[in-house]
């Protein structure tokens, strides 16, 4: 359903600052409406979407970032360097608080996303289209429960990786550009990442890794990217933590 006067579908549209939203059972169910089936994707995407793409050009990425320069598709709460095209893919929303410009966005309402309702995506655009949606009305309002209180959550999130600055210190390398939407604490650890991730779930907390390259995939930035990048959920124990990660690189 297109967006509509005081409707879901409206509210995340005027969110996102399109004209119209239209809501599907997956971000990637959205990603097949729309008929999208080429373009660039980064080479350490997740590999959902490279199935979803399988024509699409893989893009080699900064192993500083994890993105891949010029290609509109957001990772990890930060925004790529190029805006004005066809398509955005945005599953963390990161358009919600520095608009894109893409013609087109497609966000996720997934586990672990930003706005987490457990499933769902949407399209979003400034014309309306004849496309059918498949979406699951039991999503309907989880996901309006999500997106009133998604200013808070960034609020409080935003507050809590300031204090993860704090204990963590430069113990990790940073990721060295501004992060829109605050998903993680992301940072690179060089040496003894794998340590360093074992050591942390060895003690009874969760910590990532994100994705690593796409199959066959030999760009090096990609490789050492999966190799070094590390992300702590806001929500841990910042000072247990930081002191896991600082024993474990200084032993």
């Amino acid at each position: 359903m297109w967006a509509k006067h005081n409707t879901l579908e409206r509210k995340l549209a005027d969110a996102m600052q399109y004209e119209y939203c239209e809501l599907y059972d997956t971000a990637r169910s959205a990603l097949r409406a729309l008929g999208f089936a080429r373009g660039s994707i980064p080479s350490n995407v997740c590999g959902e979407l490279y199935r979803v793409l399988p024509h699409a050009r893989i893009w080699p990425v900064s192993a500083e970032t994890g993105l891949a320069p010029g290609v509109n598709v957001h990772l990890y709460g930060y925004q790529s360097d190029r805006y004005s095209n066809y398509l955005s893919i945005d599953p963390l929303m990161t358009g919600y608080l520095r608009p894109t410009g893409a013609h087109h966005t497609i966000i996720s309402f997934g586990h672990k996303k930003m706005l987490d309702a457990g499933g769902g995506g949407a399209l979003l655009c400034n014309y309306r289209s004849n496309r059918k949606s498949n979406f699951s009305e039991q999503l309907r309002g989880e996901i309006e429960y999500g997106l009133r209180r998604l200013l808070s959550d960034i609020r409080l999130r935003r507050g809590k990786i300031g204090q993860w600055d704090c204990w963590l210190g430069d113990s990790c390398v940073r990721i060295p550009r501004e992060q829109i939407m605050p998903w993680r604490v992301m940072r690179r650890i060089p040496e003894k990442r794998d340590m360093v991730v074992k050591a942390i779930r060895d003690a009874g907390y969760p910590v990532g890794t994100n994705y690593p390259p796409l199959p066959g995939v030999t760009d090096p930035g990609a490789i050492q990217w999966g190799r070094e990048v590390i992300n702590f959920f806001p929500d841990s124990d910042a000072k247990a933590i930081s002191e896991i990660v600082k024993r474990t690189l200084d032993a």
